[in-house]
């Protein structure tokens, strides 16, 4: 491929074909080109077993070359961790591909990029769906709000995830600590914001007091965040909350030195709480591995007594005992753990039917507020429209009115101007008669002249009557108007504080409906948090009991136990260990009736002594025990219940006779890995 597109290929890839490398690492110093991404995926495409590390850093990516690269890794299943840092990654479309690799991945770093907050959300759907990824890394990127905690909140394999170093919000920073809610794998967690924050706002205080409650209900080991020690209450709750923590450790904060510690005795405190659950970590580990080891011994030397020694002394005998009194002691100790695992059941499951009634009843009565609500605001909205029609009308016949009063002005003042007229005219001509001796004529017609002016000042004197009759009623009307308008500002004012009640209703309803999810979700945790425990305890149970291995042990030691007490008993006569025997196994017969076991059931060993045993009390109940016992023992046959070889009773005596083992042992003990001596 190399050869046809007119590049050298690569001395990295190179090298790991020869030495068979389970990592490849392109260094920034060697610069790749397109046609060298086209190489790489067909190299990817053969599926080599032992590669298993790709790490590609200080490249300059194009958006094409880098679709040709995520599709030769799709078809390669054994790459589990690859590392594409510092190569300007930002393409959203070809990020989206990356989210296909999710399904077979174990850790991906794609810190030091460009991605921004559409780029995050193209891996949402792969990080929610993914069943394999463990480690991821979007450090030194662009990120401020994206949806990046909602999937958290959905994968279920995550361990470690670093956001740091991004102008990361505080509404992102709280989303992705709430998310843990739901996310108990997550043990690492980085999202330290490099945004400049104003002293002024609650940045620190908000964050502070999210992460105690994480740390009080929650186990992560390490985080990077952002503190400030100014907040003293905040830092004090962190102080209670690790109270309650046995598996954090560490806590970095690119504001806090943890060096000066003698200046803030709070930062002591927390510090000191930290290297506490550091070395309680360390000593439980080591108390496990003593505990393990203790165990393997003391089944080990148990087996060991029990396969190659056959115990000649009465201390063995008690020793036997004192082993077979534990392991009852035991299973009366896990059948009560059993009978205390069933009470809380039963206990959690009627807790849990008690809160789904009432969460039942609680979503009724929110259904028939909600439609109560629904009517209210329905009517409201009514009533407002109306009222508006009405205001609309009202301020029409104002608009009107105030013309009409305008149009009555003018009039009134035109009026008044032709009577001004008319006097000054009248007056000019009194003057001017008082002055000329006028014959009487002309005095007649000045009089009638005079008269027809007073006819006219009497017309316009009604017309002025009749318009300050026209202008009170609409002053009355203007008067009224405003009346209508004070009740419709009444009216608004009402409609704002129902719409302030509504809203109110609203933001409570919306809380209620947060805490309905609240409770869901914690009901669903309890519930899976219930079973989880229930199979952690019957796993518990079943590792710590060993049942298989405790039944093998015990039926060997009781095995071991009947053949020693038939030849014990000619000396002593001593019956006594049989009863016991006895009701041990009734005992374990009554535990594997009430409990199965998880594995499937091995085949016992069939035990050839039960013929011995029948003849034993069939001559104890017939007194004929010693003549009859005898015989029949000199003519039957027991298989050994240690080392599963046949040996006849009348050789017990003698202790020259031989051992003659069977078939089944020597291949068992072939498949063991144990040889066989016997002469």
């Amino acid at each position: 491929v190399c050869r046809a597109k007119g590049v050298e290929p690569l001395q990295e890839v190179k090298s790991v074909l020869s030495q068979r490398d389970s990592t490849l690492v392109v260094p920034p110093s060697t610069s790749l080109k397109d046609p060298h991404f086209v190489c790489l995926s067909s190299f990817f495409q053969d599926n080599l077993k032992f590669l298993s590390k790709v790490a590609i850093q200080g490249q300059k990516i194009s958006p094409e070359s880098f679709r040709v690269l995520v599709s030769g890794l799709k078809t390669n299943p054994y790459i589990e961790s690859l590392v594409l840092s510092s190569n300007e990654l930002s393409d959203t479309s070809s990020l989206s591909c990356v989210s296909e690799l999710l399904s077979t991945l174990k850790e991906l770093d794609l810190s030091d990029n460009k991605l921004d907050d559409g780029s995050a959300n193209s891996l949402c759907e792969g990080i929610a769906s993914s069943c394999s990824l463990e480690v991821l890394n979007l450090s030194y990127n662009q990120i401020k709000n994206s949806n990046i905690p909602f999937a958290l909140s959905k994968n279920q394999t995550l361990q470690a995830f670093y956001m740091s170093h991004n102008p990361l919000s505080l509404k992102l920073i709280l989303a992705t600590l709430d998310s843990l809610k739901r996310n108990h794998t997550l043990k690492h967690l980085g999202v330290v914001s490099n945004l400049q924050v104003e002293p002024s706002s609650n940045f620190y205080r908000e964050v502070t007091f999210k992460l105690a409650e994480v740390i009080r209900c929650f186990s992560l080991q390490s985080i990077q965040i952002n503190l400030s020690c100014s907040e003293s209450e905040a830092m004090k709750d962190i102080e209670e909350a690790l109270k309650h923590n046995r598996t954090l450790t560490q806590i970095d904060s690119p504001e806090i030195d943890w060096n000066r510690l003698a200046q803030k005795p709070i930062l002591f405190r927390i510090y000191r709480a930290l290297k506490a659950n550091q070395l309680v970590t360390q000593e439980t580990h080591k108390k496990l591995l003593i505990e393990d080891l203790e165990q393997e011994e003391t089944d080990k030397s148990l087996v060991s007594a029990s396969v190659f020694g056959t115990p000649r002394n009465e201390k063995t005998l008690t020793k036997l005992n004192n082993y077979i009194e534990q392991v009852c002691n035991r299973l009366s100790h896990l059948e009560q753990n059993l009978s205390n695992n069933q009470s809380q059941l039963s206990e959690s499951q009627s807790f849990l039917e008690r809160l789904q009634s009432k969460l039942h009843s609680f979503e009724d009565k929110f259904l028939q507020k909600t439609k109560h609500d629904q009517k209210v605001a329905n009517n409201l909205e009514k009533r407002i429209q109306d009222l508006e029609k009405k205001d609309q009308v009202k301020q029409k016949l104002l608009k009107e009115i105030n013309t009409e009063v305008s149009e009555l002005k003018e009039t009134s003042s035109e009026t008044n101007l032709k009577v001004d007229k008319a006097e000054l005219n009248f007056k000019q001509q009194i003057t001017l008669l008082h002055q000329a001796s006028l014959p009487k004529q002309e005095a007649k017609t000045i009089k009638s002249a005079h008269e027809s002016i007073i006819d006219q000042m009497q017309n316009i004197a009604n017309q002025m009557q009749a318009a300050r009759v026209s202008l009170k009623k609409l002053k009355a009307s203007v008067e009224h108007t405003k009346k209508v308008s004070s009740q419709v500002q009444k009216l608004k004012e009402d409609q704002e504080a129902a719409n302030s009640v509504l809203s109110k209703k609203i933001k409570a309803t919306e809380d209620k409906d947060d805490q309905l999810l609240e409770l869901r979700t914690s009901i669903y945790d309890t519930q899976n948090y219930l079973k989880k425990r229930l199979q952690g305890l019957e796993n518990h149970i079943w590792e710590n009991s060993d049942y298989e291995a405790l039944k093998e042990s015990f039926m060997n030691s009781a095995r071991a136990l009947q053949s020693r007490l038939l030849r014990l008993e000619e000396k002593t006569g001593i019956w006594e260990e049989h009863s016991k025997l006895s009701q041990l196994e009734n005992r374990i017969s009554k535990l594997e009736n009430s409990q199965k076991a998880p594995k499937p059931k091995e085949p016992e060993p069939k035990d050839y002594t039960c013929t011995a045993e029948t003849l034993v009390r069939k001559s104890l109940e017939k007194n004929t025990f010693k003549e009859k016992f005898r015989n029949s023992l000199l003519q039957t046959k027991a298989i050994s219940p240690v080392t599963q070889s046949f040996r006849t009773l009348s050789n017990l005596k003698n202790p020259e006779s031989p051992l003659i083992p069977s078939e089944e042992l020597r291949e068992s003990l072939a498949m063991k890995g144990f040889t066989v001596h016997y002469n």
